[in-house]
């Protein structure tokens, strides 16, 4: 929580996080623009691992007003149903 500027005062909020690894093989994205489109959908708590062609790894904190399992809401929210790639979430914490 620290890395991203959360602090808080009880344990219970940062056991309520969620960190997970997310791979993405997007079908039409070269490797210039994927930085770029990752910082507008994601906008922040987000930590690029690994950019490729058509390829993108990161590190996703979810904060606790989410449930880890939400993670798929979320990348579908960004990515939809398949439209821009496939993707794939890895719970870390």
């Amino acid at each position: 929580m620290e890395r991203y500027g959360l602090l808080t005062d009880y344990e219970q909020h940062f056991d309520e996080c969620s960190l997970h690894e997310i791979e993405v093989q997007l079908k039409n994205m070269v490797k210039e623009h994927i930085p770029g489109f990752i910082d507008r959908e994601f906008v922040e708590y987000y930590e690029l691992l690994e950019v490729k062609y058509h390829y993108v790894r990161l590190l996703y904190f979810l904060d606790s007003s989410y449930d880890p399992a939400e993670i798929d809401v979320v990348l579908y929210d960004i990515f939809g149903d398949y439209e821009l790639g496939v993707y794939r979430s890895y719970h870390i914490r």
